[in-house]
């Protein structure tokens, strides 16, 4: 996944491709994850193509394929109809939409942020409720809050910026327990 990865930096010095912009020196072509991999490139059918060849000519050398049944496309809200079809056509894969999860988390997050990350709250409020009725020792509740119900939200804390609202209630669900 080196090789993968100096080939995608390669290409974007090269302006093959060129990755997200958050300011003028700061961009970023991909994010690797074990066995996952996140790309991200302009949405033109150049640099599509461009990136097509770099997963073809990393596969020739590896030896790793890529699998396209698992992997899909997601293009920002502003991109036309025409050019989706065109990039879809280069990579043969599915669009997808912009609130599908990633590893458990949402991959974009409107302005609605309490409402995708209920469901965390909920994890917790759930795990607590069923520790309510047995006979745990003050140590044991300790235990049980710093090992499980705190790390359920350190994940999306790790990766997203959680509405203090949000962890008020996780912790008053923790302090009365």
């Amino acid at each position: 996944m080196e090789a993968f990865s100096n080939m995608l930096l390669q290409a974007e010095y090269n302006h093959l491709i060129q990755g997200l912009k958050f300011r003028k020196e700061l961009t970023i072509s991909h994010l690797l994850f074990v066995d996952d991999s996140l790309v991200f490139t302009k949405a033109s059918v150049d640099s599509c193509k461009n990136l097509k060849a770099i997963f073809y000519y990393y596969a020739a050398a590896s030896g790793q394929l890529f699998n396209f049944e698992k992997s899909s496309l997601m293009f920002s809200g502003r991109i036309l109809g025409d050019k989706i079809e065109a990039i879809k056509n280069i990579f043969k894969l599915n669009v997808v939409s912009r609130h599908e999860k990633y590893m458990g988390l949402p991959s974009t997050v409107g302005r609605k942020k309490a409402s995708f990350f209920n469901e965390v709250k909920l994890k917790v409020v759930s795990k607590i409720a069923n520790w309510q009725h047995r006979f745990f020792s003050s140590g044991g509740k300790e235990i049980l809050i710093k090992v499980v119900a705190q790390a359920i939200p350190s994940y999306a804390m790790s990766v997203f910026k959680l509405p203090l609202g949000l962890c008020d209630d996780i912790q008053k669900a923790m302090a009365k327990f």
